[in-house]
């Protein structure tokens, strides 16, 4: 089985992770001899996001027939809604899902009909975060203490450029890793608490059990409609235990890797479902705490490499 990265240039670990199971992959980049992704297999030449769909298909096509690609694996939010309206082999939720999940707003307004309950709604107070409708990581998302900062803030952001405003949350983080199948199978759920996060990237995580927010996710997921690998962040309130939604991720999030380590398996189950078929254990819901192999506590810290290209 050989795979197509598109937008995974830092996923090396993703990459091994794939590459120690025996699936094949090869990276594809705008600039590919400057990613490190090339330290641990090949990676072709990209396009611009955007650059027409139809010049984009048919330069997606060319490739897969080149380097006999078997599926697409969007690991960017831009490259979704690229692979996701392809007509090419992907592994992937629906175009209308990208949008819901990419646009903050769409989000927002399908939390309000069907989690209103876990939406950090404004209140009169402060502090407040305001986050832009687009964007991904951390980037332009705000804390405010009082009203002269959130208007400094207004004066100082584009025009053009939404802001979604709510309350802050004192609480932990956690990321949901979950797999769904095209046949809307859940068959696994791996929560892991964000420690420590850097420009929107988890840097200290540790796997651990919790059954309410895996029920959350695995709703969130099935409202959603996911397809294949998806992460959703989830805030539980200190004071009162509550969870909030924050956003979801229709795609590997970049710690995922942690819950592969603890035994959530994603590269397999992706081998499983789109190369070998569907098997027994994609019946069921399956949650981590019940696979013999998980290992919760385990912890992932990051450090800085370098890679030489």
């Amino acid at each position: 089985m050989k795979i197509l990265f598109v937008g995974g240039g830092r996923r090396v670990g993703l990459a091994k992770a794939f590459l120690e199971r025996g699936i094949q992959v090869v990276g594809w980049e705008l600039n590919p001899k400057e990613t490190p992704l090339t330290t641990v297999c090949p990676v072709v030449q990209g396009l611009g996001w955007n650059t027409e769909r139809l010049a984009m298909q048919n330069h997606l096509n060319r490739v897969m027939e080149t380097w006999n690609i078997d599926f697409l694996l969007p690991l960017q939010d831009e490259a979704i809604g690229i692979v996701a309206q392809s007509y090419l082999p992907r592994i992937c939720s629906s175009i209308e899902t990208a949008q819901t999940c990419f646009d903050k707003f769409q989000f927002h307004q399908f939390c309000a009909e069907h989690f209103w309950k876990h939406l950090p709604l404004k209140s009169e107070g402060y502090p407040r975060i305001l986050k832009p409708r687009f964007g991904f990581g951390s980037n332009g998302i705000h804390k405010v203490h009082t009203w002269e900062e959130e208007d400094t803030l207004r004066e100082h952001t584009a025009q053009n450029t939404t802001q979604l405003i709510y309350r802050w949350i004192d609480g932990d983080e956690y990321t949901v890793d979950i797999y769904r199948t095209k046949d809307k199978n859940i068959i696994s759920v791996s929560p892991r608490l964000r420690e420590r996060v850097a420009g929107g990237e988890v840097v200290n995580s540790t796997v651990v059990w919790d059954e309410d927010i895996a029920w959350l996710a695995g709703e969130v997921a099935d409202k959603l409609d996911i397809i294949g690998p998806a992460c959703v962040q989830i805030i539980k309130e200190k004071e009162t235990g509550h969870l909030y939604l924050i956003e979801c991720n229709a795609r590997f999030g970049g710690g995922s890797v942690l819950s592969i380590e603890a035994g959530m398996d994603m590269p397999s189950m992706i081998e499983a479902e789109y190369s070998s078929g569907p098997t027994t254990f994609m019946n069921s819901r399956i949650f981590m705490d019940r696979y013999d192999n998980w290992k919760p506590g385990l912890k992932m810290r990051r450090y800085f490499s370098e890679v030489y290209i």
